[in-house]
């Protein structure tokens, strides 16, 4: 890495509430001896900036407001950054994960529109643009592919009690309404996670009462030890989601590094993962999902697999090897 200043990366942001990749992602450089900062730590010394590496995830999520006097602060305040790293040389590294964000159909259509300025901006001015799909870098030719970091999850021992799970946020575009109305009445679901939409919290519950289905909901923040609880007590993982924002799923690939099978909607993620022949089954009607849930999928090399092509090695590898790249 002839000429970059890589003892430090400088990441924005440092740390999600919502998530743990950021953890995951500090993970993979700290353990091949890099230092991790945030962005904020970078601008208070400014002291041998030159070629320093800057690596910025979801700044293009921040102009999803409804106000429009927040979508031109976020726009202004992501650009006057950029700028400024592009004017003190630094190499930006800019790691897209969706489309657009799930918010912003919420978003004024100003929010829209700066949307995808920004998304343009960034990709003209970043010196590496990285996705975690090699399907859809085959799509974007300025797109280069990095695999995801696994999550680092230690399951308890308990019994298993649920045929699956369905775990993060409660949003209409996660198709819970959908898949509760084809779910088979046999099998169990939990459903775990904060409700963002209060409205469709209580369709949900009103599905289930009316198809008297077997499923038990969690509504809150879930906790990581409790999260790994549910995981260890369910038999799959249920992915539903309905839109086509995600270019990645961490959802996926959380369930899989926990070494739980994954049942999903064909999104392009999913089928890019299933096709890799990664455990991951999918399902468009009632017929595949009970299929998928009958199949008791015991398939340790597929894991193996999954892990050996998502391990921290091979991310750092391929990673240093983009970076490598973009002096050549």
């Amino acid at each position: 890495m002839k000429g970059l200043n890589l003892k430090t990366i400088y990441m924005e942001p440092f740390t999600l509430k919502s998530n743990s990749y950021c953890e995951n992602l500090r993970r993979v450089f700290e353990v091949n001896d890099l230092k991790v900062s945030s962005l904020k730590e970078r601008f208070k010394y400014l002291s041998n900036t030159k070629n320093n590496v800057i690596l910025l995830n979801w700044v293009e999520d921040k102009v999803a407001q409804r106000k429009w006097w927040k979508c031109f602060r976020k726009l202004f305040e992501v650009l006057r950054v950029i700028r400024l790293l592009k004017k003190q040389n630094c190499v930006l590294v800019w790691i897209r994960h969706n489309i657009e964000p799930h918010k912003l159909r919420q978003s004024s259509w100003l929010a829209k529109y700066f949307h995808h300025l920004i998304i343009r901006y960034i990709c003209s001015s970043a010196n590496l643009c990285i996705v975690h799909s090699e399907q859809y870098c085959k799509k974007h030719f300025n797109y280069h592919f990095l695999p995801h970091p696994l999550y680092l999850t230690k399951l308890p021992k308990v019994p298993v009690k649920y045929d699956g799970i369905m775990m993060g946020r409660i949003m209409p575009y996660k198709g819970i309404t959908e898949t509760l109305s084809i779910w088979p009445k046999q099998y169990s679901l939990l459903i775990a996670g904060k409700s963002g939409d209060r409205n469709y919290f209580n369709k949900i519950k009103q599905i289930i009462a009316k198809r008297k289905l077997n499923v038990e909901i969690d509504e809150g923040h879930i906790e990581e030890s409790k999260l790994n609880s549910y995981l260890s007590a369910s038999r799959f993982v249920i992915v539903s989601n309905l839109d086509k924002s995600m270019i990645a799923s961490g959802v996926i690939v959380h369930a899989l590094s926990a070494g739980k099978p994954v049942i999903s909607t064909p999104s392009l993620f999913a089928r890019e993962y299933a096709q890799k022949g990664y455990p991951v089954r999918i399902f468009k009607v009632k017929e595949q999902l009970q299929s998928a849930l009958s199949d008791d999928y015991k398939k340790e090399k597929a894991f193996e697999r999954f892990k050996s092509d998502h391990s921290d090695e091979k991310v750092f590898s391929t990673f240093s090897k983009l970076v490598v790249s973009i002096g050549n």
